[in-house]
C-alpha cells in the first residue's frame, strides 16, 4: 500500500471538511482516496437510530459487490 505525504494527506482531509459541509464533495474524497491508493473505495452511510444504511459513493469497485454489501449491513442494526 503507498504512503501518503503530508500534501497528499492533507488534499483528503480537506476533501472531507468539504463534504462535512456538503455531502456531494464525498463523491471527490472516495475518487481521490482510490486513485492515492491505487484501487476502488466505497463510502457508506449508516444512520444507527434507525438502522438504516446507503452506499453514498463508490468507484472502481464491482456494483455486484457494492449493491450486496450495501443490502447486508445496510440492514445490520449493529451499535442500535
Amino acid at each position: 500500500m503507498p504512503r501518503l505525504d503530508e500534501k497528499q494527506l492533507v488534499e483528503l482531509i480537506g476533501f472531507i471538511y468539504d463534504a462535512a459541509l456538503d455531502p456531494q464533495h464525498w463523491k471527490r474524497f472516495v475518487e481521490r482516496f482510490a486513485d492515492l491508493y491505487r484501487g476502488g473505495a466505497m463510502f457508506f452511510s449508516k444512520n444507527y437510530h434507525g438502522a438504516v444504511g446507503m452506499l453514498a459513493e463508490q468507484t472502481n469497485v464491482d456494483t455486484g459487490f457494492a449493491a450486496s454489501y450495501a443490502r447486508y449491513y445496510g440492514g445490520l442494526a449493529i451499535g442500535c
